[in-house]
């Protein structure tokens, strides 16, 4: 399995190959390592939760650019569009059709990856889905996760404006 990630330190993008057997996840742009959880796998279940930050909660998804799709969505539409202007239905209809079965075979065609809802971590590669215990997208645990990153922002904020004050107050102090 390939572990994708995004390196706290930096922010840049990076993977880590084999995953199941490495014990740190290294950045190549910055030299920063990060553990990997060696609990995140199980030898007769496989993949239990995020060998990065060890959230349970995963989702699957294709592994495919939504521009992509988007764009052949957008070209077939044009495409039938200028058949019909030039009144030629069954050419416009047979051009959406042709992209409905591109789309459709890309559907099948294209892996699939599993991700993380606190650490968008992503995970590539045989295996990733055992059983098909993972689900799709649920808005409802995204949101969960997305509260948890504001108020852990929040209190960073607050922690830092702290640690900001007490120096200038302390030169203050000193002062008189």
């Amino acid at each position: 399995m390939e572990l994708t990630f995004e390196c706290p330190e930096c922010r840049m993008i990076d993977h880590t190959e084999d995953v199941e057997s490495a014990g740190r996840a290294i950045c190549r742009h910055c030299n920063s390592a990060r553990g990997l959880r060696a609990d995140a796998f199980d030898a007769s279940t496989g993949l239990r939760a995020c060998p990065l930050c060890g959230g349970a909660d995963l989702y699957v998804r294709k592994d495919f650019s939504t521009a992509m799709g988007l764009a052949i969505v957008i070209a077939g539409f044009a495409v039938a569009t200028g058949f019909w202007y030039y009144e030629r239905p069954s050419s416009a209809y047979m051009v959406l059709g042709a992209s409905v079965l591109m789309d459709m075979a890309l559907y099948r065609r294209v892996p699939d990856v599993v991700v993380c809802y606190r650490c968008s971590g992503q995970l590539r590669g045989p295996g990733i889905n055992p059983g098909g215990r993972f689900r799709t997208f649920d808005l409802g645990v995204n949101e969960r996760y997305r509260q948890e990153r504001l108020r852990a922002a929040a209190l960073r904020a607050r922690g830092a404006s702290a640690a900001a004050v007490e120096p200038g107050a302390e030169a203050d102090a000193d002062a008189t």
